[in-house]
């Protein structure tokens, strides 16, 4: 029986190491983002803060949803597409819901796993768009930041934003750490894989061409060894001699002698 672990999620019989990489990356991302949702409204709530959940509730909702839809589909593009634009517009609409970037503690910083998330599911040209994105939301929200919190008392104290500053760098930085850190250690570990089936193969290689150079002669062999189709030599001029017994059998006497008594 297979063994179960969270790794193998949504993998198919056909996909590559490379395949597997990037959508066991993608459903750790997933993993982490819901998690750190949660233990951000669980930490708001807990210091009395109370404003709308309605942007984390539906970002859980919307991905949750998507990664259940993967799994019945193995439609990994349409489920990598939902969870980067998740990953991207969420942290933006939920601090433009609070106020700006002082009051909201820089929640903003949480879209940057999606050029980041992008370049290591999808690769480094499918990661260009996400990481323009990020920075047209980030100018957009950067020049219209004043206005978001300008004369609207902030319900959320300077104790607490700096607190929370803290644990968005924090939190944020480490998943981006832990998720390439798992990219990297399981990229060798691919690598690696890899130089052991080339080594084996060379291996057999050899194996195979010593009981080729002992079965046929060398030249044969080796015109084997370098893939030609057919083996064959042709003469322009055969000549061919066709002799009675007596004829044959002094012609050998005659050679006997000529080699001092040796045929």
């Amino acid at each position: 029986m297979k063994q179960f672990n969270l790794q193998s999620i949504g993998e198919d019989l056909m996909d590559t190491q490379e395949d597997k990489l990037r959508k066991s990356l993608l459903i750790f991302a997933c993993a982490f983002m819901n998690f750190a949702v949660m233990l951000w409204l669980a930490i708001y709530w807990l210091m009395g803060l109370n404003f709308s959940s309605n942007v984390p509730l539906g970002y859980q909702a919307v991905s949750i949803a998507s990664l259940a839809y993967f799994l019945k589909t193995r439609n990994f593009a349409a489920f990598r597409f939902i969870q980067l634009t998740l990953f991207l517009f969420a942290p933006f609409i939920m601090q433009w819901s609070i106020g700006n970037s002082v009051t909201a503690s820089g929640v903003m910083l949480w879209a940057l796993l999606a050029p980041i998330g992008a370049l290591v599911v999808s690769g480094w040209k499918e990661s260009i768009p996400w990481f323009i994105a990020y920075l047209a939301l980030t100018f957009v929200s950067g020049a219209f930041d004043y206005m978001l919190g300008d004369g609207a008392p902030s319900i959320v104290p300077m104790k607490t934003i700096s607190v929370f500053f803290a644990l968005n760098f924090a939190a944020m930085s480490s998943i981006l750490y832990f998720l390439v850190r798992y990219f990297v250690l399981e990229t060798e570990k691919i690598k690696s894989q890899l130089d052991q089936q080339h080594s084996l193969l060379a291996e057999e290689q050899k194996k195979s061409e010593r009981i080729l150079f002992n079965v046929l002669p060398a030249n044969i062999a080796e015109r084997l060894k370098n893939n030609q189709g057919l083996i064959a030599d042709g003469y322009a001029d055969v000549t061919v001699m066709f002799a009675p017994g007596e004829f044959h059998a002094a012609y050998r006497a005659a050679i006997t002698g000529a080699n001092g008594g040796f045929a």
